[in-house]
């Protein structure tokens, strides 16, 4: 069954726990806490999956959304199922949130390596010419990136999350706040 047809006919039970963020906000890492507390009893920390696989390899994935967005959601079978929702779906959804201007750098770095993959997967010993980091700034203020406007995504998922705190639970990435440990006082 094609992604599409799969997302239209995926019905939220009130029992599935959504995973959603905008691209390179701390999916990954998200996936990886989810699924270890879904699986604590099931497997001891000296031999949990994780530590032998990525969090992406322990979760299942159709693709990506219909939408410009990353939904991802996880059912009370134990699975992870990648899946477009808004944040009035059915279900309970975790949103993980990042600075905008880690996600920026994430993402251009991560739209980097994959062109730079790409051109080696199809024999070109020229590396392929990319935006510049002022450029992808450019866009990603406009909004044009793979997701659309940061911003407005982020907006959707907090505001529903004040409407519906039983349901949405807004989580922050790397808030701007803390202090990196790489920073000096």
């Amino acid at each position: 069954m094609g992604v599409v047809a799969t997302h239209t006919r995926l019905e939220p039970r009130p029992s599935d726990v959504f995973l959603a963020s905008f691209p390179k906000s701390g999916t990954t890492w998200l996936k990886a806490l989810a699924f270890a507390t879904l699986n604590r009893a099931k497997n001891p920390p000296c031999d949990h999956p994780l530590r032998h696989r990525n969090s992406h390899d322990c979760v299942q994935s159709l693709g990506m959304a219909p939408r410009p967005r990353r939904t991802e959601v996880m059912c009370s079978r134990s699975s992870f199922i990648l899946h477009a929702c808004s944040p009035a779906s059915g279900g309970r959804i975790v949103y993980i949130c990042r600075d905008p201007k880690d996600a920026l750098v994430s993402l251009w770095f991560f739209a980097k390596k994959m062109a730079t993959t790409a051109a080696r997967a199809n024999d070109n010993p020229r590396p392929p010419t990319s935006f510049t980091i002022e450029e992808a700034l450019e866009l990603f203020c406009d909004g044009r990136c793979v997701a659309g406007p940061q911003w407005q995504h982020v907006v959707e998922y907090w505001e529903e999350s004040r409407r519906r705190p039983d349901k949405v639970l807004f989580l922050r990435y790397e808030p701007g706040n803390a202090q990196r440990p790489y920073e000096q006082t």
